[in-house]
């Protein structure tokens, strides 16, 4: 671990012992028996300390100031003493410039503390923590009002600390304080109800983090390295949040001589996880940049079919086109992606390829805690880009498959945390299907193809709207406003209606040479002339959203999908032939959205 440039020394006012803080994360409390501790101070940076809050239900208060539970820094100046509280654990830290660390000597026990009324004025002689106690509780006074400070240290230097918190256990209740003491819990129940509405409605704080920190992949709050979490590998420590079936999430502070974390039992621990979440991490993530791809689009719009086909096919075409190579960063986490990669590709019926939707409950998702309650979040499928050309160059994608439920007005963005990310997403696919349009299905009223029969609502307009709202939401755009990031709008099962396209036809896109732009935009042009056919809102919304917008036109299947009846429940559905797979041009976009992103690693024909 990275050592400071500062020689930083603790206090630990309880045992009245100098420490000398080397390594990062430092956890605090300092007990050997507990394998999270609430808080832990974060590598200084610019002159700042960095102080995460894990767990909310212990008390974060330094230099007076009341901690939220998101983490936070302090500056640190030189040769001055800073109180930190955690719970009713009382710290003083001490920043030297000398890079040589040697704590000052430990005072003379038992250590004897003042006591400070409303105006810091003094309540007494100096006595010992107890005693202050005591004399808090025979004299009545106010604990909301009253502070302490061990004698040692000037008063004039530093916020003493707050009675309330260091007398926590106290059980009385004095006259003057009417109640405060659950005033006191009130209060700080409501810093974390606002602290959670930040985030939830102003994602723009997460843009306001130093650049170095990282976005969980999992739930979309940011952190620093130094804060990550370690997974015990033992298989007796279990999480008390994320449950028996989960490993240990813990700060570590041991290391062994290759700087892995080490458990409580002794064993080197080699896994990560967020420590807002507790999600899994893949080691590479804090290493190399990351790209989000966000698909939106309506139920039933085919976005799980999409993705899985794209995922098969980026693989083949990023590698022989652009030397390439597109692999699994977790294949673990990927696993459920494999699974229906291999029912699509190796079914030998329509009955054997056939996806389920996704819906917010399903597989496709999955349950972590977010701001101290359990939420349904879209599964992140992560992998990695790495140039034979350049092997230093890799980059790592992050594909996100939302339900269209998400994105539903009748849904709060409050309720609905699982469409968070489309706002910190590098490129955002839009999924389209016009087969429930009532106009194009006048027009192919001949056509044999069943979707074209379908009862599906259309109100795929409102979802790219909704989106366009709640983006704007997060990002505190104005209406007028547009975000400058790739927006592929992909008009699904072209087979269908590419006929009716209003002049000449689609051209190739991908070349031997790369991208040919050129087509893209020739495409784009066709496929936008024919939403403003028949969905010019579709066109609208986007164009409000993004100054980056293309139009694609794709096919998951390239055919007609056919209809079986579930023998148990006789509901009818559609899967595609396996023996007819023919998919049409899913790739281009995300191609294209890369090109947008990095156009070096993936070049393109003027």
């Amino acid at each position: 671990m990275p050592r400071s440039k500062l020689a930083l020394f603790l206090f630990d006012c309880q045992k009245g012992q100098w420490s000398t803080i080397s390594k990062f994360p430092y956890p605090l409390p300092r007990e050997a028996e507990i394998d999270e501790a609430p808080v832990s101070l974060l590598e200084p940076r610019d002159g700042q300390i960095g102080i995460a809050h894990h767990k909310t239900d212990t008390y974060l208060c330094v230099d007076g100031d009341w901690g939220d539970e998101e983490p936070t820094t302090y500056e640190i100046v030189l040769a001055r003493y800073h109180s930190i509280l955690v719970g009713d654990k009382a710290y003083i830290l001490k920043a030297d410039a000398d890079r040589r660390p040697k704590p000052p000597e430990n005072p003379e026990l038992p250590l004897k503390w003042n006591l400070y009324g409303e105006e810091r004025e003094s309540l007494g002689e100096p006595a010992e923590l107890e005693d202050l106690a005591a004399r808090i509780k025979a004299k009545n006074y106010s604990l909301e009002v009253t502070s302490a400070l061990p004698d040692i240290f000037p008063l004039e230097e530093f916020e003493p600390f707050p009675c309330a918190a260091l007398f926590a256990n106290l059980t009385y209740q004095s006259e003057s304080d009417g109640g405060q003491e659950e005033d006191h819990e009130a209060k700080f129940a409501q810093r974390r109800k606002k602290a959670e509405k930040i985030l939830q409605h102003g994602v723009n704080a997460i843009f306001d983090r130093d650049p170095n920190d990282k976005i969980c992949p999992s739930c979309w709050l940011p952190f620093n390295e130094s804060t990550v979490m370690a997974i015990a590998a033992h298989e007796d420590l279990t999480d008390p949040v994320m449950g028996d079936n989960a490993r240990l999430r813990f700060y570590p502070t041991r290391y062994t001589p290759e700087g892995l974390p080490i458990d409580s039992t002794g064993v080197p621990a080699s896994g990560l996880a967020c420590p807002h979440c507790r999600s899994r991490i893949p080691r590479d993530f804090l290493e190399i940049p990351h790209h989000i791809f966000s698909i939106v689009g309506a139920s039933q719009s085919g976005k799980s079919y999409y993705f899985t086909v794209l995922s098969k096919l980026l693989q083949k075409t990023l590698f022989k086109q652009f030397e390439i190579s597109f692999r699994d960063e977790d294949p673990q986490a990927n696993a459920v992606l494999h699974e229906m990669r291999n029912r699509l590709f190796q079914g030998l019926t329509p009955e054997e390829t056939f996806l389920l939707k996704t819906q917010l409950e399903g597989e496709m998702y999955t349950r972590l805690r977010r701001f101290g309650q359990e939420v349904s979040l879209p599964r992140p499928f992560s992998f990695i880009l790495s140039s034979e050309k350049n092997e230093d160059k890799n980059e790592g994608l992050i594909f996100y498959d939302n339900a269209g439920e998400h994105f539903q007005p009748n849904i709060p963005l409050e309720d609905s945390p699982g469409a968070l990310h489309v706002a910190v997403s590098a490129a955002i696919l839009f999924i389209y299907d016009p087969t429930p349009n009532q106009d194009l299905r006048k027009k192919l009223e001949d056509h044999e193809d069943p979707q074209l029969k379908a009862h599906v609502p259309d109100n795929q307009e409102v979802i790219m709207a909704e989106m366009e709202n709640r983006i704007k939401q997060i990002l505190q755009l104005r209406s007028h406003q547009k975000i400058n990031k790739p927006l592929a709008v992909i008009v699904n099962k072209c087979d269908i209606w590419q006929s009716l396209l209003p002049r000449e036809k689609l051209q190739p896109t991908i070349t031997k040479n790369g991208l040919d732009n050129a087509a893209i935009k020739h495409n784009s042009n066709l496929v936008r002339e024919f939403l403003m056919e028949y969905e010019p809102a579709l066109v609208a919304n986007a164009e409000a959203l993004s100054s980056q917008v293309r139009y694609f036109a794709a096919s998951s299947f390239g055919h007609s999908p056919k209809e079986f009846k579930d023998p148990e429940s006789d509901a009818v559905y559609l899967a595609p032939d396996p023996n007819k797979l023919a998919p049409i041009e899913v790739e281009t976009p995300v191609l294209w959205a890369l090109h947008q992103i990095h156009s070096q690693l993936f070049p393109a024909l003027p």
